[in-house]
């Protein structure tokens, strides 16, 4: 094992920091313990809270060619709203776009009847 938890060069990383670079265990710790660092966007909205992190550890993802190391997700009162499913990017930009995109659609469904 050469440090950063991958026995091969082979071997996908675990973990990436934004620009999607391998990083160590440690790093990635550290790295999660900084929220100016993990978070990307934060807005609240009528009791809606739109929230955009940086999650920087590579899982499973099948048919997927880049890694999702960012999710965006809508709260209420701390818990997921339902109608507004978890997405996941590649990418910081993609991220700022989903987390944009998300939160004009709590805005429009906030205003409607």
């Amino acid at each position: 094992m050469n440090g950063d938890l991958r026995d091969t060069i082979d071997d996908p990383p675990m973990f990436l920091d934004k620009e999607g670079k391998p990083i160590s265990l440690k790093s990635w710790v550290e790295k999660r313990g900084d929220y100016a660092y993990r978070c990307v966007a934060d807005d609240l909205f009528e009791g809606i809270r739109v929230l955009t992190l940086w999650m920087g550890a590579v899982g499973s993802q099948l048919g997927v060619d880049r890694p999702l190391i960012f999710g965006t997700v809508a709260l209420h009162e701390g818990k997921m709203v339902s109608r507004y499913r978890e997405q996941e990017t590649a990418t910081e930009a993609d991220a700022l776009e989903t987390h944009h995109l998300l939160l004009e659609r709590v805005k429009k469904d906030q205003a409607s009847p």
